[in-house]
C-alpha cells in the first residue's frame, strides 16, 4: 500500500508539472482574432448583379489557379442563383495572377479584352476558362472569339495594349496592398459607392455555407443600424 501511494503521489506532482508547462506554452500562442476589416475601393470593375445591391463580394482570382476553378464550379452557381440573381449581392471580378502560372496574365487578358467588347461576354468567357483551365492560350481564346461572334482584330488589339496589361498588374499591386498573398481570396462587405466598406476577408476556396453564414451575418447586422 505504501508504495502505491507514492505512486500515486508521483503521479499527481507529473500532472501538476505538466498542467504548468501547458499553461506556459498557451500564453506563448496568440489568441484568436477576427479578421481585420477593410475599405475598398471598387474602380471601374466589372461587376455581377443588381448595382443598388447592399452587399458586395470583391473576388481577387486567377484563371489558372485550381482553387479558383473550385469556386467557380462548386460554389459560385448557388451563390449566383441565391444572392446575385436575387439582387441581394454583387460579385465584382479583379486579377491576381500569380507569377509562377504562365498562362494567368495572358487569360486575365483574354477574359477582359471579350468584356471590352460585350460585357455580357466577359462572364460567358469566364466560365469557359476555368471549365478549360488545362487549355488555357491562344488556341482556346481562338475558339471563344468564334463561340462568341467576338470581333478578332479588336481582340488581338486589346491583347496586346500595354494599358489593358498595366491594368491587370494594378489589380494585383492594389491585392497585394491590402495583404493578399493567394488565390481565390475574397472580400465581403457593404457596398457605399464606389467602395466596399468593413469588408472581410475570406480566403481560399471556401463552401457555399461559409459564404452563405458571412452574408447572412451581415445582412442582419445592417438591418440592426438601419
Amino acid at each position: 500500500m505504501a508504495e502505491v501511494r507514492e505512486q500515486l503521489r508521483n503521479m499527481r506532482d507529473e500532472i501538476k508539472n505538466l498542467s504548468g508547462r501547458l499553461e506556459k506554452i498557451e500564453a506563448l500562442i496568440p489568441s484568436a482574432k477576427e479578421p481585420e476589416k477593410v475599405t475598398m475601393r471598387l474602380g471601374d470593375a466589372l461587376m455581377l448583379g443588381d448595382r443598388d445591391a447592399k452587399l458586395g463580394i470583391v473576388e481577387f482570382s486567377d484563371y489558372q489557379c485550381p482553387f479558383c476553378r473550385r469556386f467557380h464550379t462548386d460554389t459560385f452557381p448557388q451563390l449566383q442563383e441565391n444572392y446575385i440573381d436575387a439582387g441581394k449581392v454583387a460579385l465584382i471580378v479583379k486579377n491576381f495572377p500569380l507569377d509562377f502560372h504562365p498562362a494567368a496574365m495572358n487569360a486575365a487578358l483574354a477574359v477582359t479584352c471579350a468584356g471590352v467588347q460585350d460585357v455580357k461576354r466577359f462572364w460567358d468567357v469566364q466560365g469557359d476558362l476555368f471549365d478549360n483551365q488545362k487549355r488555357l492560350g491562344a488556341d482556346l481564346y481562338m475558339e471563344l472569339i468564334k463561340k462568341y461572334g467576338l470581333d478578332q482584330q479588336k481582340f488581338d488589339a486589346c491583347m496586346s495594349d500595354g494599358a489593358r496589361k498595366k491594368k491587370v498588374q494594378e489589380d494585383l499591386k492594389y491585392a497585394q496592398s491590402l495583404g493578399v498573398q493567394g488565390t481565390p481570396t475574397f472580400f465581403i462587405g457593404y457596398i457605399e459607392g464606389d467602395q466596399l466598406v468593413d469588408a472581410m476577408p475570406l480566403v481560399g476556396a471556401q463552401t457555399y455555407s461559409v459564404f452563405a453564414q458571412v452574408i447572412e451575418s451581415m445582412s442582419k447586422q445592417q438591418g440592426k443600424g438601419s
